[in-house]
């Protein structure tokens, strides 16, 4: 064997791949009108984690057959790009490729019969063991390194696949009971250990001999390959985590089934009596012509119809979104009167908790305003409120106060000011001005009258007394303290007054925090042009806990210059008695 041969191995036409590429694609295309009108249904009232088996089926089999032909797709066009012959791929990738077409083609007959018996038969179930076995990746020792790049390339497509659809799932979650937030868990937690041991196979991709020679790796390859197809048909269909998950799932599926219960009907009496017989009432028999005299007695009153059973009182908007307190108590008491029965203002503040990415931290805010009223600190302004939703009342300070980590002068006015502020959900403390007459007067310049002497023998000493008093860059407020820390981490690193401590340490070594503001205002504007991604709930480790991001396409963030699903963070730190900042590279993805 020459030595092209050991390094690339054989080689195979990839045409005989057409046409079941091209079948697989078809039967997906197929999917699309059914399941777009079935997301639109369960998106208006419900979520997918709630409905019956049949339509669980449809959802787990579509999401199978896509991931596979992802992989199959990156798979050839990687393998074919390490060989650079177009049109030629590895025999150990072309036979991969061919298995995942073949179980793609698999889970769209699966899918089909899902969606038949969607309407005829709910309880329907897929006619093959679930959890279903993952794609197997077969140890071939003479399979060239193009192959074991391209396989590890088309796993990492199977875990876009994955988080895709938990954050698919977590769009509605609100409408989930709070038991189901134990299968999240174990869903999140699995696709991190996945994520951990593929971050370990691709170290080694850069080393492509060690990659072809160590079976090892494959098979931590192929472990990583099970992590996300289990994860991924969890995310699909929770019944697979614990079966609790499918009893409540099918009991809210029949209850949206059953028919209204019937009215109860009216108690009528026997059908062997006649017309005549009812008329004549109970006491007496029927008068006939010819039989002389019959006493009349008083007819027995019918008994009412027992009352149907009231019907079950509609969930509240709190209960439907969740909440944990009344999603009207932010609202100001004159205009939740009015508001409360207004569809349009429901639909209006039903939104704006659906878009709070943080309704705890929203309502902890407004509740150290209402702890300052109590207190007699803080008054209601009667009659002003914000005029977007959620309508906050208007505040005044009744004397100097300290409200969280803000104050407020006497007269001074304020409210909270929340909601979306581009793609991100901003909440915070908003000064109004003073009441009139309320307003601290300015110093008064000093009068030029008498000339201030010149100091002709403490020049020195003068100018250390102006150095001394240089002043001393401020710690931000509350919400800019937590800008910098990932939305996620924020709530148990502000309840922990240590991680709390570290932060106010570092922002006041910051010689310039409107320049780390500004830096940090340039990443959110990237990620809202679409340049750039959250990477999942990944932040970096040491205060202040940034957020890892991934580069959608080529972008330039401060002066650094990104490429495409490359991975960064924005870095805060003191090393060395120095603080700096600016973005640090963490490799692709």
């Amino acid at each position: 064997m020459s030595f092209w041969e050991r390094l690339t191995g054989k080689v195979v036409d990839a045409a005989g791949l057409g046409q079941k590429r091209r079948a697989v694609a078809t039967g997906i295309t197929a999917f699309d009108g059914p399941i777009s009108d079935l997301h639109l249904e369960i998106a208006i009232k419900s979520h997918p984690w709630l409905q019956d088996r049949a339509t669980t089926g449809l959802l787990l089999s579509t999401w199978a057959a896509q991931a596979l032909q992802d992989m199959a797709a990156i798979l050839e066009a990687t393998a074919q790009k390490q060989l650079g012959e177009p049109g030629k791929l590895p025999e150990a990738s072309f036979a991969l490729a061919d298995e995942l077409y073949d179980s793609a083609l698999r889970w769209i007959e699966h899918g089909q019969s899902a969606l038949i018996a969607i309407d005829a038969d709910p309880e329907f179930e897929l006619p093959v063991p679930l959890p279903a076995n993952p794609p197997r990746l077969e140890w071939v020792s003479e399979a060239p390194p193009a192959h074991f790049v391209a396989a590890i390339q088309a796993s990492v497509q199977l875990g876009t696949a994955v988080e895709d659809a938990l954050n698919n799932m977590q769009t509605d979650r609100s409408r989930l009971p709070r038991k189901y937030d134990g299968a999240f868990d174990t869903i999140t937690r699995a696709i991190r250990v996945a994520r951990a041991k593929l971050d370990q196979v691709e170290a080694a991709e850069s080393d492509r001999q060690a990659v072809r020679l160590s079976p090892d790796i494959w098979a931590m390859l192929q472990e990583v390959v099970r992590l996300y197809f289990l994860a991924g048909q969890q995310v699909a269909m929770p019944a697979l985590i614990a079966p609790t998950y499918d009893s409540v799932a099918q009991a809210a599926a029949r209850a949206r089934r059953l028919p209204p219960p019937p009215a109860a009907p009216a108690r009528q009496s026997a059908p062997t009596r006649t017309a005549a017989s009812r008329q004549a009432g109970p006491g007496r028999p029927p008068v006939q012509v010819g039989s002389g005299y019959a006493p009349r007695t008083a007819a027995r009153p019918a008994s009412p119809p027992a009352a149907p059973p009231p019907p079950p009182a509609p969930p509240t908007l709190s209960e439907r979104l969740g909440l944990r307190f009344d999603a009207w108590e932010l609202t100001d008491t004159g205009a939740r009167s009015t508001y409360r029965n207004d569809p349009t203002r429901i639909a209006e503040l039903e939104a704006f908790w659906r878009a709070d990415t943080n309704p705890e931290e929203t309502h902890r805010l407004f509740g150290l305003i209402t702890a300052a009223v109590q207190a007699r600190q803080v008054a209601v302004r009667p009659g002003e409120f914000s005029k977007a939703c959620p309508w906050i009342s208007t505040f005044v300070a009744l004397a100097d106060v300290a409200i969280g980590s803000e104050q407020f002068k006497m007269g001074q006015l304020f409210t909270v000011k929340a909601g979306l502020e581009g793609a991100y959900f901003g909440r915070g403390f908003q000064r109004l001005g003073f009441i009139p007459g309320a307003q601290p007067s300015k110093p008064k310049p000093a009068s030029p009258a008498t000339p201030p002497r010149l100091d002709t023998q403490r020049h020195g000493e003068r100018a250390a007394r102006n150095t001394r008093g240089a002043a001393v860059p401020a710690v931000p407020s509350e919400d800019d303290l937590w800008r910098l820390t990932a939305a996620f981490e924020r709530p148990q690193r502000r309840a922990n007054q240590a991680d709390a401590s570290k932060l106010r340490q570092l922002w006041r070594a910051d010689p310039d925090p409107a320049r780390t503001i500004a830096f940090h205002d340039e990443v959110l504007a990237a990620v809202q042009a679409g340049q750039v991604r959250q990477r999942g709930d990944e932040c970096l480790r040491e205060c202040p806990w940034s957020q890892v991001y991934v580069a959608v396409n080529p972008v330039t963030i401060g002066g650094v210059r990104l490429e495409r699903n490359e991975k960064f963070a924005l870095q805060v730190a003191v090393k060395n008695a120095k603080f700096s900042r600016g973005i640090v590279r963490l490799g692709s993805i």
